[in-house]
């Protein structure tokens, strides 16, 4: 199956109510991080200072990786316009997205559910060539960032084996251990 990447300024397939038209009631919130416990703090902040505002609110691991992330200048800012499709189900995904604002409606043969600000979409599923198993489509204006599957894998390549461990675990995790993980990503022990 060959991958797909969703064109945000062009991959539109807009609905008046997407709630009403997938036949579901409005879905439970699967995960958001609040983007408000980071306001005092400069994208630009220096190591030191970051260090000092994470440990002065006491911000989770999830948390200061989402702001990591969200101020890197490394990955591309995309944004999608409300309705618009960020991957569908049985797509293999050429491009993984970190929401940074705003909410994906994800739909699956479990239910659905909402992400928010720190949700991922489709890296596990990129990172080991599998479809996704779910369709995510925009409630609103999305910002996100874009992780390139082919640049991920390269780099997680470069990386020690024992991180690439830390990564093969992860994965299993996400997509269950019935999933067969990259041999790159080296063998379970």
């Amino acid at each position: 199956m060959p991958r797909n990447t969703p064109n945000p300024t062009s991959d539109s397939r807009p609905q008046a109510d997407p709630f009403k038209a997938m036949g579901i009631s409005p879905p439970s919130r699967l995960f958001r991080i609040d983007r408000s416990l980071l306001q005092g703090l400069s994208p630009r902040a220096l190591s030191h200072e970051r260090e000092a505002y994470f440990e002065d609110r006491q911000l989770s691991a999830a948390e200061r990786l989402f702001y990591q992330v969200w101020t890197s200048e490394g990955f591309q800012t995309v944004v999608f316009r409300k309705g618009q499709w960020l991957g569908h189900a049985d797509d293999i995904p050429a491009a993984a997205y970190v929401v940074t604002s705003g909410d994906v409606l994800a739909k699956g043969p479990w239910g659905s559910g909402q992400l928010g600000p720190g949700g991922v979409i489709g890296l596990a599923e990129g990172l080991c060539d599998q479809p996704l198993q779910e369709s995510f489509q925009s409630l609103g204006v999305v910002n996100a960032k874009l992780i390139p599957i082919d640049s991920a894998i390269r780099e997680l390549q470069r990386i020690k084996p024992s991180l690439r461990g830390a990564f093969r675990i992860t994965i299993s995790k996400i997509l269950g251990d019935d999933v067969p993980v990259p041999a790159w990503l080296g063998a379970a022990r």
